[in-house]
């Protein structure tokens, strides 16, 4: 998993009460950096024992009676996920209290940094650019939509691109699983980011997969218009 621009790279970090520089363990892992923060979450950049590069998401603070379904959620949907488009996760474990998922790092930046350099690019590569993306997240929204599953969140800032120039969708905190046997919660709440949702999910109507299919629309109108 990617994220924006890694911040300060010395900066220690708070976990469960405990002060945490670059070079501790963190379970399994060694903790190399912040490269990421959210409103629910940290991401952190550890190595795994076998040296591999590994995003940790970390629970807040604060943020652990609120968020830890929503943080279950995410882990139960992506693990069962893999697919070139789709942020993989590998483990779901607890650091002093603190959940965390151990997900794919991926060196790169996300859609929203991405759309704001399209300004600067010759017509021609702009619209072949927008048209390899919008491809990627169709392969993205089908698989996960064979699933049964509905994002609820698709935005520039959850769609992170790799070095290569592949897209990967991430950020499943508020998936729907379409199956009430899977998922009995916030069937009809208002979730989401408004500027991107559909008008059915803003109202608190039932959706599918078509209220992903109008963010995705929203995303292409921002990536050929920079608005």
């Amino acid at each position: 998993m990617a994220t924006h621009d890694p911040v300060d790279p010395d900066l220690s970090l708070e976990v469960g009460g405990r002060a945490i520089a670059p070079g501790d363990r963190l379970g399994p892992y060694i903790y190399r950096r912040i490269v990421g923060r959210g409103a629910m979450a940290h991401v952190l950049l550890a190595t795994d024992p076998d040296g591999r590069q590994v995003a940790l998401k970390v629970l807040k603070s604060g943020r652990v009676d609120a968020g830890l379904a929503r943080f279950k959620r995410e882990f139960r949907a992506l693990a069962r996920i893999r697919h070139p488009n789709v942020i993989r996760v590998d483990a779901y474990g607890d650091l002093w209290g603190h959940p965390y998922i151990a997900m794919e790092y991926v060196e790169g930046h996300d859609l929203h940094t991405a759309i704001l350099g399209f300004r600067d690019l010759a017509p021609e590569v702009r619209w072949a650019r927008c048209e390899a993306i919008l491809v990627d997240l169709c392969r993205a929204l089908a698989y996960i939509h064979r699933r049964g599953l509905v994002h609820r969140d698709l935005k520039p800032s959850n769609v992170l691109i790799d070095a290569g120039g592949r897209c990967k969708l991430t950020d499943f905190g508020i998936v729907k699983d379409l199956d009430p046997n899977h998922d009995a919660m916030l069937s009809n709440a208002l979730v989401g980011t408004w500027a991107y949702a559909s008008v059915e999910q803003m109202s608190g109507a039932p959706i599918d997969h078509r209220s992903d299919l109008y963010s995705l629309g929203v995303i292409l109108f921002a990536m050929l218009t920079g608005r």
